[in-house]
């Protein structure tokens, strides 16, 4: 049941990041974010 719910939660958060930007900020911002996990990894 919590994999559900957070399912749902992730396509909620998918349609509001939708809503507030445009397909390229997302894209950006993904990019910021898995760069940032990289980064992270080796420190």
């Amino acid at each position: 049941m919590k994999v559900f719910i957070a399912k749902q939660l992730l396509k909620i958060i998918n349609w509001v990041l939708k809503v507030l930007f445009t397909e390229k900020e997302i894209e950006i911002l993904e990019a910021d974010f898995w760069e940032n996990r990289k980064y992270s990894r080796f420190t």
